[in-house]
């Protein structure tokens, strides 16, 4: 295949399961905006931000970021990547007796005015978001000024990034929280990959349409969705022109998805 064409490929897995049982650290968290906060991919020959919401690429409205969409080749100043957003649907019948079809997508390009076409939805008389918001605990909120002026989502190869304690791991009983140590998709402290990131996020928020995916909860509101995601980079030369996503997306509340 012709690297032209590789380096556009971004693989995306989404995995989605019905309600399972979850730890109560982890239930007594829902996302937020203003933990939003970004990352950077360069691993291999792509490199590109990403945010802990769900996007993938630039975000236009933060000029004070020297921001990179997708480039391939690595510092070669050739942008083959714009922006990617996620998008996590499901059709359901509202209070109201009407079937809607829901979405719940990451925040979009423009983050500052909700108002704006690029931005993801949003209350346009309050501006809360109707969109994927990060978890919050799931990395270093203060990071060393000499590494970064701004907190960086937890990636296995700056343990700078990562919090002091992970909340989805506080059910450990050997070792709670696993502190000082990363969070991996391969096991405690197994960086297998040569980069991978790891946040949160779940559509808490999106009160857009008169839904409630929980019984139990009026005020959690979207599809009841909690999205693990992790982002996963190696140098080896078969899939060094390659990102590869996972999106875990769970439902956490009572509605059953079809």
């Amino acid at each position: 295949m012709d690297k032209a064409w590789i380096a556009l490929l971004w693989l995306i897995v989404a995995a989605c399961f019905l309600a399972t049982p979850s730890d109560a650290q982890i239930d007594q968290l829902h996302g937020d905006q203003t933990y939003s906060t970004y990352g950077v991919h360069s691993g291999n020959q792509l490199r590109t931000f990403f945010w802990n919401d769900g996007q993938i690429g630039r975000r236009k409205n933060l000029t004070s970021i020297p921001q990179v969409g997708g480039e391939w080749p690595i510092n070669s100043g050739h942008i083959t990547l714009a922006k990617i957003a996620t998008w996590f649907g499901s059709e359901v019948r509202g209070t109201d007796g009407v079937i809607r079809h829901i979405v719940s997508e990451s925040n979009g390009t423009w983050t500052a005015d909700p108002t704006n076409h690029s931005s993801g939805d949003a209350d346009t008389d309050t501006g809360e978001w109707w969109t994927m918001t990060p978890l919050p605990g799931f990395y270093n909120p203060t990071p060393p000024p000499e590494e970064s002026d701004l907190p960086w989502v937890a990636m296995s190869h700056k343990d700078w990034s990562w919090p002091d304690l992970w909340p989805d791991k506080m059910v450990d009983p050997m070792d709670p929280g696993w502190p000082a140590s990363w969070n991996g998709y391969f096991g405690k402290d197994l960086f297998n990959a040569d980069q991978e990131s790891y946040y949160m996020m779940d559509d808490w928020h999106n009160k857009e349409f008169p839904f409630y995916p929980d019984a139990n909860d009026s005020s959690r509101r979207g599809l009841g969705f909690r999205v693990t995601v992790r982002g996963f980079q190696w140098s080896h030369m078969m899939v060094e022109d390659m990102i590869f996503w996972l999106f875990d997306a769970e439902n956490v509340g009572t509605h059953l998805h079809d």
